[in-house]
């Protein structure tokens, strides 16, 4: 178990490095072009939900939103059933800007699949996903 856990952080770094010298070139820290992604794939999310998906404290988040919503690539929506819950939207420029990670991020994807393979990959991820819901 050990050598997973070890083995697990090890390609996280490779593929964190990897994403951050990808989207270099849009000025983007690879945090932010990741919160852009996590938004566009899968939409409107609360603070909580996306700090946990990113694996951020919430103080961090609030900066890096804050940062987003400066370029002009994200916006706060309050909840109109719960005032406390806002949710974080892209804009079309966010919207852009997340497609052009996608195009930046697709040869790293791809390298994965060709060094793994389809179905190991697909395995890994299984694995990987029941250890963290437990």
């Amino acid at each position: 178990m050990r050598e997973l856990i070890q083995a697990a952080k090890a390609a996280s770094r490779v593929f964190d490095q990897l994403f951050a010298e990808a989207v270099e070139p849009l000025g983007l820290p690879a945090v932010q072009a990741e919160v852009v992604l996590l938004l566009y794939e899968k939409g409107p999310l609360t603070a909580t939900v996306l700090s946990e998906l990113i694996q951020v404290r919430p103080g961090n988040l609030t900066r890096i939103i804050d940062k987003l919503a400066l370029e002009g690539w994200v916006e706060r929506r309050t909840n109109p059933e719960d005032l406390r819950r806002a949710h974080i939207l892209l804009t079309s420029t966010g919207e852009d800007t997340a497609c052009q990670i996608q195009r930046l991020q697709q040869p790293i994807l791809d390298w994965g699949r060709e060094v793994v393979g389809e179905r190991e990959l697909l395995r890994a991820t299984d694995a990987l996903r029941r250890l963290v819901d437990r």
